[in-house]
């Protein structure tokens, strides 16, 4: 019970903090980065002392200890000297994570420096909206370079092009698989409108939902067998059945019925004001679409749902806006529409507070972990995909 108390209670201040942080910055009451630190401290401090976080810190924990001995040889050179820059200063894994964390939040206000008037708004709403980045850390530790990149990319001149590239190319030496995150982002960048109208999008949603099913991707085996050529990725290869059918739940997963709403509800707001966007919105907007009409697909294969949280975290930003315009009354979002975002938000946050109460072992902090480095993997495992 303690345990599930402190973790709800450091949530919910964590999303408090990141609204004064927003808030500040919105208003301009102090220099971004003073604004900013108020944000980042809160967030570091509960994500970056989360012991056993999700499956990954468990598993990366031995397979740290392999990298920096030089036994594994086979992920990223960036994220390998990470490591064993880590190390060398004497920093442990949980160390490595709390850095992974900080970097994190920082990509985030680097991010936000272009949109600092829906702070308020979007900030707060990374506690939920990212809440999987708690278990995929090097993903979202790559990631972190992209979304700095795009603070550049935003801007559009050759050399900030380049540099876009540049950080690109540092993401992929820490995660491979950042590859067409890179490539996407950018070739969206010039796209001037909506891919598509929000019925099409909708009706796309709604088709995948109902007739998508994981036994579809059994005819890519072969393929995806031949392009693993890599010494990490035989596993993923050599079990390519599991990973492509869904194997972690495949059909047996259902949509989570509090992200539908809240992207229901996000697009529709976002697409009521398209026409108020500049291309920076419009290249965010497109990628909200494309990871709302794929949801159904990638919430049910482990391997593609990465890619689907890249897409749908902008999320944020169109809800900020909408509600910021809805305060300054320039324009009126319906209240019952309102109703229907905070009780989706509401019922999100609960899927990941209650949790904490009945499970408390999956939501431990450093003072918690009473000698151990780790806590075993299958753990989670039964814990989430044999309930």
């Amino acid at each position: 019970m303690l345990i599930g108390f402190i973790y709800s209670l450091l949530y919910l201040l964590t999303m408090f903090f990141l609204y004064i942080s927003g808030k500040y910055i919105a208003e301009e009451r102090m220099p971004y980065w003073s604004a900013a630190l108020i944000g980042i401290i809160a967030y570091t401090f509960d994500e970056g002392l989360r012991f056993g976080r999700g499956i990954d810190y468990n598993l990366y924990y031995e397979l740290n200890k392999e990298i920096v001995s030089g036994s594994n040889d086979t992920y990223e050179y960036l994220f390998v000297q990470f490591l064993k820059g880590n190390a060398a200063i004497g920093g442990s894994w949980q160390v490595a994570v709390f850095i992974m964390s900080l970097f994190f939040i920082f990509s985030v206000y680097v991010f936000m420096q272009d949109f600092k008037k829906v702070s308020p708004y979007a900030l707060p709403l990374v506690i939920p909206v990212f809440f999987v980045a708690e278990n995929l850390m090097r993903w979202f530790f790559s990631f972190s370079f992209v979304l700095i990149g795009m603070h550049f990319l935003f801007k559009g001149k050759l050399l900030d092009k380049f540099i876009y590239w540049g950080l690109c190319i540092i993401a992929i030496l820490v995660h491979k698989a950042m590859i067409p995150i890179a490539f996407l982002f950018f070739m969206l960048r010039y796209q001037k409108k909506a891919i598509c109208s929000f019925p099409v999008a909708l009706a796309l949603f709604l088709f995948l939902s109902t007739f998508f099913s994981t036994e579809y991707m059994i005819s890519f085996i072969d393929l995806f067998q031949a392009l693993s050529f890599l010494a990490r990725t035989e596993n993923y290869a050599n079990n390519a059945e599991y990973w492509l059918s869904g194997g972690y739940g495949g059909n047996e997963v259902k949509l989570s019925i509090s992200i539908v709403f809240f992207m229901i509800v996000s697009l529709y707001i976002a697409y009521r004001y398209e026409k108020l966007y500049s291309p920076k919105y419009m290249l965010l907007f497109n990628l909200f679409i494309l990871g709302f009409i794929f949801y159904p697909f990638y919430r049910r294969i482990e391997l593609f749902a990465r890619y689907g949280y890249l897409l749908t975290c902008f999320s944020i930003i169109f809800t900020g806006v909408a509600f910021r315009l809805h305060c300054i009354n320039k324009i009126r979002i319906p209240y019952a529409l309102i109703l229907v975002f905070i009780l989706s938000v509401a019922n999100l946050m609960r899927t990941h507070i209650v949790p904490s109460f009945s499970n408390p072992k999956c939501y431990l902090f450093v003072w918690d972990k009473k000698g151990k480095e780790y806590i075993d993997a299958q753990y989670f495992f039964d814990k989430e995909f044999k309930k």
